[in-house]
């Protein structure tokens, strides 16, 4: 018994037959082949900003399982001709649809819109109130509204949501959430507290990996095109306390909006205020038998030669750039070809598997005009 992709088969007619999503074909010795025909359902699972979502599990009813990638795209292999649902989950999301019905008279791409479920509470004048959302690790982040925060009765959404981009040598560490405030029905995103709030984040170890100064961990808020301290939105402002040990940061806000965690970068020594004409880069690579190895920038060598050893991964990362350029990267997998685009920080490639990373092809996003990216790899047995 064989299991096939849905493809031509040369055969003459009368040595073959189907039925229940088997052919079967006669051979000349008067043996039998049963093969089993076999679809794929492909597709994306995206944001409604269009960010992909990795590690959505995507499920069909007859029981087959696969999980977005890094892009958010999803492969899954089904048999016909049976109709399959197929319901994507992720804790913290909704999805639109919440499932599709797949005929499967051939291979089929179906998408999803993942929508951030968010955590509500109601507000009152005369008593504190507590929310607490917990994000996709199961990490929990706790808003305490004291006594007095409102004047009027307030309805509090707050969701996770994905955030993409550094700001300046300030790298994205994984935390961000949107909060939405309205009273009698109307939304209000100006509103202030009338006193500070409390917010207090908890986070992971790898969500700080490209932080170099744990200490410089900080919240920002969204303000027009600008990101501010969120301890700015009160004056005084009010001293953040950051507990290192238990992974925990307490921040005082006067507000709520877009806000995310942000820290200093690895890179920090690279100038504070740079020319727009000078973008900045810098990339790492995962190596074989060495795992990640450290941040270098433009015209460093990123990898090790004549050792015997692999990049498997890779990982770019732009640290300024003028007005939305960015940068994407594609690699070649050994065994696998051509893995989906990557781009201004996600990994491309893959680790723990032992492929090696046959060819690289890099290109900018949105790039002023004369704008370009030269790069350069050293070939095992024919060097640069």
């Amino acid at each position: 018994l064989a299991s096939i992709p849905d493809t031509s088969i040369m055969v003459s007619p009368d040595k073959i037959s189907s039925a229940n999503n088997y052919l079967y074909l006669s051979q000349n010795d008067g043996g039998l082949s049963i093969i089993k025909v076999q679809r794929n359902i492909f597709g994306r699972v995206a944001d409604s900003s269009g960010y992909p979502l990795k590690d959505v599990d995507i499920i069909a009813n007859s029981g087959a399982k696969t999980r977005t990638d890094i892009n958010g795209e999803f492969n899954l292999t089904v048999f016909p001709p049976a109709t399959n649902i197929i319901t994507p989950t992720l804790k913290g999301y909704s999805f639109v649809p919440p499932s599709r019905s797949v005929i499967l008279n051939q291979n089929s791409e179906q998408n999803f819109t993942a929508i951030p479920i968010p955590s509500v509470g109601l507000l009152s004048s005369g008593l504190p109130s507590t929310i607490t959302l917990e994000d996709l690790n199961g990490l929990e982040t706790t808003f305490n509204f004291p006594t007095g925060a409102v004047t009027t009765t307030t309805l509090v959404s707050i969701a996770s949501i994905i955030h993409r981009g550094n700001l300046g040598p300030m790298v994205y560490a994984n935390q961000a959430f949107s909060g939405t405030l309205s009273q009698n029905g109307v939304q209000y995103p100006a509103l202030m507290f009338k006193k500070p709030i409390s917010i207090t984040l908890n986070y992971q170890d790898n969500d700080i990996n490209l932080v170099s100064d744990e200490s410089s961990l900080a919240l920002f808020i969204e303000e027009g095109d600008d990101w501010i301290n969120a301890t700015q939105t009160c004056s005084p402002t009010i001293q953040t306390i950051h507990d290192p040990e238990s992974n925990s940061l307490t921040v005082h806000v006067c507000k709520l909006g877009k806000m995310a965690l942000f820290g200093e970068s690895e890179r920090n020594v690279l100038p504070l205020v740079m020319n727009q004409l000078t973008p900045q880069i810098h990339y790492k690579v995962h190596v074989s038998n060495i795992g990640w190895m450290g941040w270098v920038s433009e015209d460093e060598i990123a990898g090790v030669i004549d050792t015997g050893e692999h990049i498997e991964a890779v990982y770019i990362q732009p640290i300024s750039s003028p007005g939305d350029m960015g940068i994407q990267y594609q690699v070649h997998v050994q065994n696998m070809g051509w893995l989906p685009w990557a781009e201004n920080g996600q990994i491309a490639g893959t680790i723990g598997r032992s492929y090696w990373i046959e060819a690289i092809r890099i290109r900018l996003i949105n790039p002023p005009q004369d704008y370009q990216v030269y790069y350069q790899v050293y070939a095992r047995d024919l060097g640069w």
